[in-house]
């Protein structure tokens, strides 16, 4: 139906890459975590363009279902990236992520 950025992708890299970013001198930690940010950024304007574009479409009866569900889950991967977004956002905002503090 349509081409986006898989978000698993993106998820499982981001993760992973704030799991080990206190290996890294401080100085590149904030470089990693903006990184990050601009695709997730990038994930949530292709989201967005597609749903402004099927939000429209007129699909024919013996998909209407289908499509209805499929559209639900760019719905849920929108949530799920804007809100993984805004968490890198805090981050960024805080400069936490230079010192990660465990209190």
């Amino acid at each position: 139906m349509m081409a986006l950025s898989p978000p698993s992708r993106i998820e499982s890299e981001s993760i992973t890459k704030v799991f080990f970013i206190g290996l890294l001198h401080a100085s590149d930690r904030m470089v990693i975590v903006l990184q990050i940010l601009c695709k997730l950024e990038n994930t949530v304007r292709e989201y967005e363009k597609a749903q402004e574009k099927y939000s429209v479409k007129v699909f024919p009866e013996q998909v209407k279902n289908i499509a209805k569900y499929q559209l639900k889950t760019l719905d849920l991967g929108m949530i799920q990236q804007e809100q993984t977004l805004a968490w890198f956002r805090e981050i960024t905002s805080s400069n936490s992520c230079c010192t990660f503090s465990f209190q």
